[in-house]
C-alpha cells in the first residue's frame, strides 16, 4: 500500500443504474480530478446490474491523491420506491390537494397502508442512518407527505 495516498475529494452524484457514460454529469465531474472515466463507467455498470432499469442511485465517489477511486452506492431514495408504486398514474395532472379529481371518471392515485409500511421497512433496512428513527415515525411522516401530494391512502 502506498503511504503517500490520501483522500483528495468526495464527489456525490445521482446516476441511473447501468447507464453510466462519459457524458455529462459524470465525464466532466470526474475528469477534472483525473479519474479514468471508462474504468469508472465499466465498474459502475457492472456493479449496478442487480438493480432494475431506470433506478436513480445515489453514488459517493472517494477520489484519492494517486487518482484511484472508491465507489460507494447508496440505496435508492424512498421517492424512487413510491414512484415505482405509482408509475401507472400520470402524476403531472394531479393538483397538490387531496380529494381533487382532474376530469370525470379519473381516479386519484392511491396506496394501501400495508404497502406504505412495507416501503418504510424496506427503506429502513437499506439505510443504516435511519435505524435511530422508529418505524411509526417514518410511517406517519410518509403518510403526511403522500396526503399533501394528493395521493389517497386507504385502509382495506
Amino acid at each position: 500500500m502506498n503511504i503517500n495516498k490520501y483522500l483528495d475529494v468526495k464527489v456525490k452524484l445521482n446516476i441511473v443504474a447501468m447507464e453510466a457514460s462519459s457524458k455529462e454529469p459524470i465525464g466532466p465531474t470526474l475528469g477534472q480530478y483525473g479519474v479514468p472515466i471508462d474504468k469508472f463507467c465499466n465498474l459502475f455498470n457492472e456493479v449496478t446490474k442487480i438493480y432494475n432499469e431506470k433506478v436513480l442511485l445515489r453514488v459517493l465517489i472517494l477520489i484519492y491523491s494517486d487518482k484511484t477511486f472508491e465507489l460507494i452506492i447508496k440505496s435508492p431514495s424512498i421517492n424512487v420506491t413510491i414512484n415505482k408504486c405509482l408509475e401507472n398514474y400520470n402524476l403531472n395532472k394531479i393538483k397538490k390537494r387531496a380529494g381533487f379529481f382532474f376530469e370525470e371518471n379519473e381516479y386519484l392515485p392511491s396506496l394501501n397502508k400495508n404497502i406504505i409500511y412495507t416501503i418504510v421497512l424496506f427503506s429502513k433496512s437499506l439505510n443504516q442512518s435511519s435505524n435511530k428513527i422508529k418505524e411509526i415515525s417514518l410511517f406517519k411522516k410518509l403518510i403526511g407527505t403522500l396526503n399533501s401530494a394528493g395521493i389517497l391512502i386507504y385502509t382495506k
